[in-house]
């Protein structure tokens, strides 16, 4: 995994304060909503973005053993990959792109063709 994608921080809120890990290559589907490791809970969950951004802080040296939670966000990553589509968990960037049918190839137009079995404006009111 690349750690340029994955911020250890801290969710600033009373008592369900607790280190997060976000992966910006899980997507939630929606720019409102986004998944945070919530440490405390010990599993990915969704928050809403509005909500949750103003909450969070950059994890403070000594705060938590950093590798003990890497350790958990990895078990809880690997847990939630399991559990949930692939589609929902890809950005869009790695999402596969839905194949399109070929386009219909346009119906050869005869220009000698008797414009009588059209209806007019006209004749339909």
């Amino acid at each position: 995994m690349n750690s340029n994608n994955v911020w250890f921080g801290y969710l600033q809120a009373g008592e369900k304060s607790t280190p997060v890990v976000r992966d910006e290559s899980i997507d939630s589907g929606s720019a409102k909503m986004i998944y945070l490791y919530n440490h405390a809970r010990g599993q990915l969950l969704q928050y809403s973005r509005e909500i949750v951004e103003p909450k969070l802080r950059e994890l403070n040296p000594g705060e938590v053993d950093r590798k003990e939670l890497e350790h958990s966000f990895q078990a809880a990553r690997q847990a939630f990959a399991n559990t949930h589509p692939l589609a929902d968990r890809l950005t869009p960037k790695a999402r596969p792109q839905k194949s399109r049918p070929p386009a219909e190839e346009e119906p050869e137009f005869d220009e000698e063709a008797d414009d009588d079995m059209f209806l007019d404006d006209e004749e339909m009111d």
